[in-house]
This record gives structure tokens, C-alpha cells and sequence, in this order.
């Protein structure tokens, strides 16, 4: 449900002796948002969320389990935008209902919770993730960047179907470090760009503030387009961290060349315990989250990544 609205006020001039004047009046419309934007709830999400904007500072309230896996909850304040767009913002504060509840930038297909998407955010307690899902009720795949607390400077970047993430601690031009490395994420002209927050943890709100929010600023502003910008391409699998971990866990990795890739979690005895990543990713860093299912005990779990004729595997701890 889109919040906003306008009120119209009448005011009428008064004679004294509380008679009433020739009608003289003055409409006044006030918005909870600034012209152009609107906001609403993505997915299934309880309490409902909600968005005001006062001295150039945006304040969204949301709830929802997770922008991630293959349908997102959270709330959204958003503008409808056509053909390439470069955005940018100043995430002020977000409340820690959880270390992976996110605030933070968003470019996405549709309003449904399944939607194609990128995502520019911060974390409490996991740094900034930079993360995408390619298609309509796909899973999500995302790079991590540990370390990056709050107050920080976000933007996003969509050129064509290539879209890229930037952090800065100032905003300055030249201070800004590209989240990963370009992803490829097929959409439509029209799209929706805005600010997103979830409280990952539904039935909870959780509070995030954006000040300096912009469609203004040029790709010089942020950081020379130049090749040389992109993430060390190699075949690597990193240690999952944390670990031991209950119930979730980042787990980094390279590829050196675009391939079909697919990253499979195992137990002991061989079986699929599930399946984070199947499909085409391009050269670069990259990143995915394991969430142990409630079923799962504690043990040793296997985790593989293949890209094309390469494999390797790691092993992590559930430890409950």
C-alpha cells in the first residue's frame, strides 16, 4: 500500500467577530515523501512498514525475514525510473535487530517479491553486501565486503543490463571502492530505484535513516570507468566465515573466467544438503549464504564449488 498521499487544507480568512469574510483560500499539500516517491511493503512482512522524509533525510521503518534466497520482505521507498541510472545516498544509522538485517540502495524489476534485482547494502554486524538475483524467482547471489560500518556512502549503477556497487566513507570523488566486480542482470527499460530496509527478523521493526539521496551524480563523480577497476579474477574457494556457525554462514569465492558454476553443500555421507549456486557467473569476486535448515545437526558439511573443468572443496561446522 503506497503511503504518499496529500492532504488538502482550506483556510479561510476570518473578520473579527468571528464573521466570515469574502472566501479567500489557499490549498497546502503535504506529503509524507518528497514528490516522485513512493513507498510499500515488499513481500510477506508483519508489523507493516513505513517511510516519512523531514531536512533531506529519509527515516524507513520495515520488518520481513531477508532480502535474499528467491523472494525478499521488506520495505521500500522507491521512484520509477527509465533506461540507465546512477544513485546514490548516505546511509545514516541502521538498527541491529539482527547481523544481517540490511539497509541500503536498490535497482528492481518489479514490486513483487520474487523480482530480478540488485542490491547496494550495509549490514549491523557483516559489513556492506553487494548482491543480485538474475531472474524472476531465482536465488541470490552476493559479494561481501567486511568491515564497513555506518555512518557510509552508497551508490549504485545500472549501464544497460551491467550493474555495479560502490562504498565510500565521505562521498568524495576518489574515495569510493567498488563492491565486487559488474554483474549482469537482464531488465526492462522501466525499473523501480529506491532505498530498502528489512529487520531480518519478522514480527520486529527495525529503523534505517538515508540523508543526501541522489539521481544527479555522474559516474566521474564516483570512480574512473576504467577495466583495470575490476576485482582479482582467479579460481579460489575462501574458508566459510563464521565458523563454527548456527544457523548462517558467508561463503567467498573467485572465478577466473565467466562459466557455468554451481557451489553444493554436502554432509559426511554424501548427500546433497542443498544448493546455493547453478548457474552462468561472470569472472570476479563473489559471494553466497548458507543458512543450515532446522533439521540439520551438528557436524562437519562439505561445501564445493565447480566452474567448468575446476573443482574444489572446504569443510565447515554446524554447531548448534
Amino acid at each position: 500500500m503506497d503511503v504518499a498521499v496529500s492532504i488538502t487544507l482550506k483556510a479561510i480568512a476570518m473578520k473579527s467577530g468571528l464573521e466570515n469574510s469574502d472566501i479567500n483560500t489557499a490549498d497546502y499539500v503535504i506529503s509524507p515523501l518528497p514528490q516522485g516517491w513512493q513507498n510499500t511493503d515488499i513481500g510477506n512482512v508483519s508489523p507493516a512498514g513505513s517511510a516519512a522524509w523531514s531536512s533531506d533525510t529519509f527515516t524507513l521503518e520495515g520488518s520481513g525475514a531477508d532480502i535474499e534466497g528467491t523472494a525478499d520482505a521488506f520495505h521500500y521507498v522507491y521512484q520509477s525510473v527509465e533506461g540507465d541510472v546512477l544513485l546514490t545516498a548516505r546511509l545514516e544509522s541502521l538498527g541491529d535487530t539482527d547481523p544481517w538485517a540490511k539497509a541500503g540502495l536498490m535497482v528492481r524489476q518489479t514490486l513483487e517479491p520474487g523480482s530480478a534485482n540488485v542490491m547496494m547494502g550495509v549490514t549491523p554486524g557483516n559489513g556492506a553486501i553487494f548482491q543480485n538475483r538474475s531472474s524472476a524467482g531465482s536465488g541470490t547471489l552476493a559479494s561481501v565486503m567486511p568491515g564497513i560500518s555506518m555512518p557510509v556512502w552508497l551508490a549504485i549503477r545500472r549501464d544497460g543490463n551491467t550493474f555495479s556497487g560502490f562504498v565510500s566513507p565521505d562521498g568524495a570523488s576518489g574515495s569510493w571502492t567498488q563492491a565486487g566486480s559488474d554483474i549482469q542482470v537482464g531488465m526492462g527499460t522501466e525499473v523501480y530505484v529506491g532505498l530498502a530496509v528489512t529487520s531480518h527478523n519478522n514480527g520486529v521493526l527495525t529503523s534505517a535513516t538515508f540523508s543526501d539521496v541522489s539521481t544527479d551524480r555522474t559516474l566521474t563523480d564516483i570512480i574512473d570507468d576504467d577495466p583495470e577497476r575490476q576485482s582479482v579474477k582467479e579460481f579460489a574457494l575462501a574458508q566459510n566465515y563464521p565458523n563454527p556457525f548456527n544457523p548462517s554462514t558467508l561463503i567467498n569465492f573467485s572465478l577466473e573466467t565467466s562459466s557455468h558454476t554451481t557451489l553444493i553443500v554436502y554432509d559426511q555421507l554424501g548427500r546433497r544438503v542443498a544448493t546455493l549456486i547453478d548457474g552462468h557467473l561472470t569472472a570476479g569476486a563473489h559471494s553466497s549464504i548458507f543458512e543450515a535448515d532446522t533439521s540439520l545437526a551438528t557436524a562437519l558439511y562439505f561445501y564445493v564449488l565447480t566452474s567448468g573443468s575446476r573443482q574444489t572443496v572446504k569443510k565447515m561446522l554446524l554447531l548448534k
